[in-house]
C-alpha cells in the first residue's frame, strides 16, 4: 500500500496545470528587459526561450515536483491571508483587479494582468505580495539598507503602474515562508518611465525596454524562430569569472565549481523546459 503522502504528491503533480499563453497577449509577470548592471548588459526577468516554448504550446520536459508545488500553494495561502487582513484593517480598496491596455509600441498586441490588491488612498496604491525563503532571499530582499526587490518584480510592478495609472506607486510586500518576516519595498515611475525604488531613481530599469522585449518575443513566436538562451544552465569559465568579479558568486562557490560541482543560473535549474533547452 502506498504511503498517503506519496499518493498526495502524485496527485499534485498529475493535476498541475499552467496558464495557457495566447500569442499577442502578454502578461506583466512574464516581463523581461535588457539592463546594464556594473557595465554588463544582461537580461532581467523571464527568459524569452522559456516563454517561446509556452506560447508555441510546447509540452514541458521538467514539470515541478510536489515539493515545489507545495511551496507555491503555501505562498498563495499567505497571500490570501494578507489580503484578508488588509480588508479587515480597512485598508483594502479592491483585490484581484484585472488590468489591460494595447501595447504602446504595437497596438496589435495586448498587455494584461491582475493586481493582487489596491489600497485606499488618494491616489491609491497597488500591492503585490511575494513569498520566498532561504538565506539569499533574507540577505538580498529582507535585511538591511541595501536590500532591494527582485528585478523581475520591479519590471512587473512598472507595467502595473502603466496599466493602472490612477495609482502612484506599487508596494512590494515580501514575506519569508519560513520565518514569516516581512519587508516592504516601494516602486514608482519617473515621468520618463524610469523606476524609482524606495525613493531613489534607478535608471537601469525603463518601461520602454520591457515593451521592446515583448515585441521581440512576439516576432519570434510568429516566425517560429527559437530565441537564444537568456540564462546559462552551466557556467563557462568566462561567465564564472565575470560573475565572481561582479560579486554575484563567492570565492567558495567558484572553488566548488572548479572542483567539479558544476552549476549555472537558478532560472535554468527551475525551468520546466531545461532538458529540452
Amino acid at each position: 500500500m502506498l504511503h498517503s503522502i506519496r499518493v498526495t504528491d502524485q496527485y499534485l503533480v498529475d493535476t498541475h496545470t499552467t496558464y495557457v499563453r495566447v500569442p499577442g497577449r502578454h502578461w506583466p509577470s512574464d516581463a523581461s528587459a535588457i539592463v546594464t548592471l556594473n557595465r554588463d548588459p544582461r537580461v532581467a526577468g523571464e527568459c524569452l526561450r522559456k516563454l517561446w516554448y509556452r506560447y508555441r504550446g510546447v509540452s514541458p520536459t521538467d514539470a515541478p515536483d510536489a515539493t515545489a508545488l507545495r511551496k507555491q500553494a503555501v505562498g498563495r495561502l499567505i497571500e490570501g491571508q494578507e489580503r484578508l487582513w488588509l480588508a479587515q484593517s480597512h485598508q483594502l480598496l479592491d483585490e484581484h483587479v484585472p488590468v489591460e491596455k494595447p501595447h504602446p509600441m504595437d497596438t496589435s498586441l495586448t498587455v494584461a494582468g491582475e493586481l493582487d490588491a489596491v489600497l485606499r488612498g488618494t491616489p491609491p496604491t497597488i500591492v503585490e505580495i511575494k513569498t520566498s525563503h532561504g538565506y539569499s532571499f533574507q540577505r538580498d530582499v529582507l535585511d538591511g539598507d541595501a536590500a532591494r526587490p527582485y528585478p523581475a518584480h520591479l519590471l512587473q510592478g512598472m507595467l502595473y503602474l502603466d496599466l493602472y495609472p490612477s495609482a502612484s506607486e506599487v508596494l512590494l510586500l515580501y514575506i519569508d515562508r519560513g520565518t514569516l518576516l516581512r519587508r516592504e519595498h516601494r516602486l514608482s515611475l519617473t515621468q520618463t518611465g524610469h523606476a524609482i525604488v524606495n525613493g531613489t531613481v534607478d535608471a537601469t530599469f525603463h518601461l520602454g525596454a520591457i515593451y521592446r522585449r515583448m515585441i521581440e518575443l512576439h516576432q519570434a513566436v510568429q516566425s517560429g524562430h527559437l530565441p537564444s538562451r537568456d540564462y546559462a544552465p552551466i557556467y563557462d569559465e568566462r561567465t564564472l569569472t565575470r560573475r565572481h568579479a561582479q560579486g554575484q558568486l563567492s570565492a567558495k562557490q567558484v572553488q566548488s565549481f572548479r572542483a567539479g560541482n558544476r552549476f549555472g543560473d537558478w532560472q535554468c535549474a527551475s525551468c520546466p523546459f531545461r532538458s529540452r533547452c
